[in-house]
């Protein structure tokens, strides 16, 4: 169940756990175990859950703009004090955690939500475009065996692996952070490019861990201990190809969200037996019984 920053901190420096003590108490009076899913500088590509303190100040937390100049409703990976405000929000939130949940309620905290830019394939500010046009880093070359720009290094998609790489890096960083509060596992899920047309920042939100940036995004997140895909398609060899990936690179593979269907079912019955796929949650579960009810 998620926990949101405009909630968590509706004034900045002053925050309320109101909503996660709920979530943490209702889930243990009825026996239950508690996935926290953080939604702070991004929720499904756009960043509508951050304060609207944040949201107001433009001079000070960055959106990310267009190749026409025009702001998405993305902030930028690239601003650090976007960065630095999610830090503290996020740590207040482990701290919280870690000192009222005598239960062991909850077993793991999920880092942003389906992270990434919808809008533009990459942030077109000039602090941004001149990262873009600097050689690649170090730990890139290594994976690619390839040097130079960005384009040089991935073509085509470049702008797409290089909002993916600082995104990783900007969530690896707030994990690095929570560290020394908190040892509950980290993950990071994906709204994958498998979706529609496959048009990153228009199909779905460009920097995310996807399929094809999957080994870029693990490499950055070494503090991460997993990455899971959100498998909302059923076609076999689509869906076993995704089974391949996210349990490749030793990548706990972890599925938090998919279809309430009988072959969504067996997709991740196969994950399970073939993949060690080792979590399955179903979108919307609440609806699903109200619906069979």
């Amino acid at each position: 169940a998620a926990v949101t920053w405009e909630l968590l901190e509706p004034e900045e420096g002053v925050f309320s756990f109101e909503q996660t003590d709920m979530l943490i108490r209702t889930a243990s009076q009825h026996g239950l175990n508690l996935v926290v899913l953080w939604f702070g500088t991004w929720k499904n590509g756009n960043s509508h859950y951050v304060p609207g303190w944040v949201k107001r100040d433009h001079a000070r937390f960055r959106w990310a703009l267009s190749a026409d100049g025009t702001p998405v409703r993305s902030l930028s990976p690239h601003c650090k004090a976007t960065f630095e405000a999610d830090r503290k929000a996020f740590l207040a939130l482990c701290r919280h955690i870690t000192e009222t949940d005598r239960d062991g309620t909850v077993l793991a905290i999920q880092i942003e939500n389906e992270p990434g830019l919808i809008g533009t394939m990459r942030d077109h500010s000039e602090e941004a475009t001149a990262l873009f046009r600097a050689p690649v880093p170090g730990e890139v070359e290594t994976l690619t065996g390839k040097s130079g720009t960005w384009e040089d290094v991935y073509g085509f998609y470049a702008p797409e692996y290089f909002t993916a790489w600082h995104i990783a890096r900007y969530i690896d960083d707030l994990a690095v952070a929570a560290r020394e509060i908190t040892s509950l596992p980290f993950y990071v899920n994906a709204w994958l490019q498998e979706m529609h047309n496959r048009v990153p920042g228009i199909d779905y939100p460009s920097g995310g861990a996807v399929s094809r940036t999957f080994s870029l995004f693990k490499t950055a997140t070494p503090h991460i201990e997993a990455l899971a895909p959100d498998i909302y398609l059923q076609e076999f060899q689509t869906v076993e190809a995704l089974h391949q990936t996210y349990s490749s690179m030793d990548n706990p593979y972890y599925l938090p969200e998919t279809l309430f269907s009988e072959l969504a079912m067996v997709n991740a019955i196969r994950g399970v037996v073939r993949y060690g796929l080792c979590g399955v949650h179903v979108f919307g579960i609440d609806m699903a019984i109200d619906e069979q009810e």
